[in-house]
């Protein structure tokens, strides 16, 4: 007897062992089953004279005990503010002529051809080309700054017929340049004090960023107008609509312009100096490159591979 219940209980465990298919996840490893295994205890009578112990076969227990399956969850910080620096000018001391007067600043250096290397100075500025979809890409164009006396379109004579000696023109060749906004490059923005007292009239404020602190505000402002201006806008809301509705309840970083801006919209983020939104359409349709054109290029700077932007999103006469 005690050989044959040897023999049982050598195949059922056999048996036994062979039917473990539990499966084992590709994610971790710790296993989640909870699934029990029944206890199983093999007996056969014991002769006689013989300790019934030593014809008892038995499997462990299972281990019912749950899997601590508890896994720890963070949740990430926030991206932080890019930093925007209070700075008292721009460095590039070109003055944008207002009200009938010239330009004035430096002259740039003779505009080169691609492929040919830009040469270093300063240049006016023009943005052609962003997009939300790629923010860091900046596609420009650019003119030399030309003295008005050589005879340079977009230049008015004074009375007598001559200029400043530091009037500036255009230049009527162009150029165009792609390059990332990085941290490398240095970018200024001058806009309003929109927290002002009416009875001091309108103060400026200049800070600077650098290129990734650009891309931010850009894509804050496409994000933006394009949700609370351009989509109602193309459902048919007239744009007085839209700005008076901002004015009473702002939303999505649009707020009402300063008393002596009746009619008009400023845009904020972060540190970044506020951005005025003197027209928030164009004869009806929404402002090109998702709203940024409120943001004013001035003048673009190459020294020795650092590339330096100027930009005005201010009151403009």
């Amino acid at each position: 007897m005690r050989v044959l219940a040897f023999f049982a209980v050598l195949i059922l465990t056999v048996a036994s062992c062979g039917s473990n298919d539990t499966p084992v996840s590709s994610r971790s490893a710790v296993s989640t089953s909870t699934d029990s295994v029944p206890e199983t205890t093999l007996t056969s009578p014991p002769p006689p004279n013989s300790d019934p112990t030593d014809s008892v076969a038995t499997t462990p227990p299972p281990d019912n005990s749950e899997p601590d399956t508890t896994t720890a969850t963070t949740t990430p910080p926030p991206p932080a503010a890019i930093a925007w620096t209070d700075v008292d000018a721009y460095p590039s001391g070109f003055e944008a002529g207002c009200c009938g007067a010239n330009s004035a600043g430096p002259t740039s250096p003779e505009l080169t051809e691609a492929p040919a290397p830009l040469a270093d100075g300063t240049y006016s500025l023009e943005v052609v080309g962003w997009s939300p979809d790629d923010p860091t890409l900046l596609q420009i164009s650019v003119r030399a700054f030309v003295p008005c006396a050589d005879g340079v379109k977009e230049c008015s004579p004074s009375e007598d017929g001559t200029y400043g000696s530091s009037e500036i023109g255009f230049s009527e060749t162009s150029r165009e340049i792609e390059f990332v906004l990085d941290d490398s490059v240095v970018v200024y923005l001058a806009g309003d004090d929109a927290s002002g007292r009416l009875e001091d009239g309108l103060s400026s404020i200049l800070r600077s960023t650098n290129g990734n602190g650009l891309a931010a505000l850009m894509t804050a402002i496409a994000d933006a107008y394009d949700m609370a201006i351009a989509a109602p806008l193309s459902s048919g809301t007239p744009i007085d609509d839209i700005v008076a509705d901002l004015q009473a309840n702002p939303a999505h970083g649009f707020t009402s312009a300063a008393e002596q801006l009746t009619g008009q919209l400023y845009f904020t983020f972060d540190d970044a100096p506020p951005v005025l939104f003197q027209a928030a359409a164009e004869q009806g349709a929404p402002l090109v490159r998702s709203g940024t054109s409120a943001l004013i290029p001035r003048t673009f700077t190459l020294d020795d591979g650092t590339i330096s932007l100027e930009f005005f999103a201010g009151f403009r006469s």
